[in-house]
């Protein structure tokens, strides 16, 4: 769905008791991407990542005009410049890079992680430091090259300290996330974590109960594996780590 934001803001000419809104914020129509999406829902679940911000300006009134419902509307061009140019919240402040992802944009297989790290915030790439490295060392014991698959994160900007991501932040960068997923169109995505499984499938599945084993959803299979970092701090999850990347790339 293509949509045109314009944001305005009530104010009060000096001298005078009728009060005005002018409009203080235009953006360029931008594309989103979710299931089922209407005009209605767009609001209630985009425009939610704006009111924030929206708030703090003074700003009292968003709208979000409805331009089309062309569902093929979005091209990676488009996504990207959305993503550069995102301060839906408050990570975007201190980042270095937008991370938005890497790899081939038509792969079978997409790896979603939880989100950048100082490394990736400093490159612009996910998945470049130890636990990166240490992923493609196992890729490539697979006989799998990097680029043959599709790499993003939950959310695009580095949390401070590495922190786990927000909900508040998560929620802006998965309509992005969900755009990502439909442009590559892969069959199988391997969740990095708790964090990826939780925000992709849903709060009732654990890591360490749901890794190794396929779940279907809207027909995509997703396998849930640990987080590489995870495989830094304990070098015993190495061996599952392994053997779900195995079942992933095992030929059918």
């Amino acid at each position: 769905m293509l949509y045109h934001l314009k944001a305005f803001e009530a104010y009060q000419p000096q001298g005078t008791m009728e009060p005005y809104v002018r409009t203080i914020r235009e953006e360029e129509s931008i594309t989103v991407h979710h299931p089922n999406l209407t005009p209605d829902i767009f609001d209630k679940y985009t425009a939610m990542k704006h009111i924030v911000e929206a708030q703090k300006a003074g700003i009292t009134k968003v709208e979000w005009i409805h331009v089309s419902d062309d569902e093929d509307a979005a091209t990676w061009e488009e996504l990207e410049k959305a993503c550069s140019n995102c301060n839906g919240c408050k990570l975007y402040s201190n980042r270095k890079n937008v991370v938005i992802g890497t790899g081939n944009k038509k792969a079978s297989v997409m790896f979603i992680g939880e989100g950048p790290g100082a490394d990736e915030d400093e490159q612009g790439i996910p998945f470049v430091g130890k636990a990166g490295k240490l992923m493609n060392q196992c890729l490539e014991g697979l006989g799998v090259k990097r680029e043959e698959i599709y790499i993003a994160n939950i959310v695009k900007c580095r949390p401070p300290g590495n922190r786990n991501p927000e909900p508040d932040e998560i929620a802006v960068c998965l309509s992005y996330l969900e755009a990502q997923i439909k442009l590559v169109g892969p069959e199988k995505i391997v969740l990095l974590g708790s964090v990826s499984l939780q925000n992709i499938l849903g709060k009732e599945y654990a890591i360490t109960k749901s890794r190794g084993k396929w779940i279907e959803k809207d027909g995509i299979q997703y396998m849930p594996t640990f987080h590489p970092a995870a495989l830094l701090r304990d070098e015993h999850k190495k061996i599952d780590f392994w053997k779900d990347l195995k079942e992933v790339f095992k030929k059918s």
